[in-house]
C-alpha cells in the first residue's frame, strides 16, 4: 500500500515534474557515490583520520540521497501505476542474480 504522503506529493506536482525530479535525485546519488569511490581509490595516499572523517561524511550523504531516490521511486511506482510490475521485475532480477552467484561457486 502506498503511503498517502507519496500520493499527495505526486498528485500535487504531476508526472512530468516528478520524472524530472527523479533524474535530478538519481544524479545527486551518482555524484556522491562517485566521490566515495574516488576517496576509496585515493585512500593509500591520504592520512587515515582525514580519510575516515570524509568517508563517514560521504556515507551519511549517500544515506540522504538514497532516501530522496526511494521517495521518487515510490512516487513513480504510484503515479505510473507500476507498483506490482516493479515488484515482479525486482523478484525476477534478484532470483536470477542468486542463480548466477550459485553457478560461479
Amino acid at each position: 500500500m502506498t503511503d498517502e504522503r507519496i500520493k499527495t506529493i505526486f498528485d500535487h506536482y504531476g508526472e512530468e515534474s516528478q520524472l524530472e525530479k527523479s533524474i535530478e535525485e538519481l544524479d545527486e546519488l551518482e555524484d556522491v557515490i562517485s566521490k566515495l569511490l574516488t576517496l576509496e581509490k585515493c585512500a593509500v595516499s591520504k592520512k587515515i583520520a582525514f580519510y575516515n572523517s570524509n568517508r563517514e561524511e560521504l556515507i551519511d550523504h549517500i544515506s540522504e540521497e538514497i532516501a530522496d531516490v526511494r521517495i521518487m521511486l515510490e512516487q513513480l511506482c504510484y503515479g505510473l501505476k507500476i507498483e506490482q510490475r516493479a515488484d515482479d521485475w525486482r523478484e525476477m532480477k534478484l532470483n536470477r542474480q542468486i542463480r548466477r552467484i550459485g553457478a560461479e561457486q
